[in-house]
């Protein structure tokens, strides 16, 4: 199992049901063309506007969540990666491994938190954190690094 958690909570950019469907449906293309296997999305906006997200595509599992706390409590034996940019990561005296350096397991759910900037604040000295030298990247395209690097590296 190769899994993203979407961590989905900017509410700024929630007064549109539509973006809310085109970066989820973009999550999703992304993920699945990199090989992973489920996109667990949380949808903490303020509306739960990813309700107007009809799922479709087959080869791909989509499951949808309120919490941060009941996506990770989904599928407790596959390893958690949390996955940070690098300032904000070392700025909360949190320490982790780049990701020039990671080794991918076999099996992984992949979480980031919101956009431009991280913000999974709960429990950071528990987790398994990887981080990248951006400042600060969409969750999409943060998703679609580190997928690409799992993939780059098991060749």
């Amino acid at each position: 199992m190769v899994g993203i958690c979407f961590f989905f909570e900017d509410v700024v950019r929630n007064t549109m049901s539509g973006i809310v469907g085109a970066d989820i449906e973009r999550a999703i293309f992304d993920a699945r063309n990199l090989g992973a296997t489920h996109v667990l999305l949380v949808d903490a906006t303020q509306y739960g506007l990813s309700r107007f997200y009809g799922h479709s595509d087959s080869q791909i599992v989509f499951e949808r969540y309120e919490t941060l706390e009941q996506a990770e409590a989904t599928y407790p034996d596959v390893p958690r990666v949390y996955l940070e940019n690098e300032a904000t990561l070392l700025a909360s005296g949190t320490t982790g491994t780049p990701l020039a350096g990671f080794v991918h397991p076999a099996s992984a759910i992949y979480v980031v938190g919101k956009d431009a900037g991280g913000g999974i604040t709960t429990g950071r000295k528990q987790k398994t954190w990887v981080y990248m030298p951006y400042a600060n990247l969409w969750a999409s395209s943060t998703l679609a690094i580190i997928l690409h690097d799992r993939r780059a590296k098991s060749i």
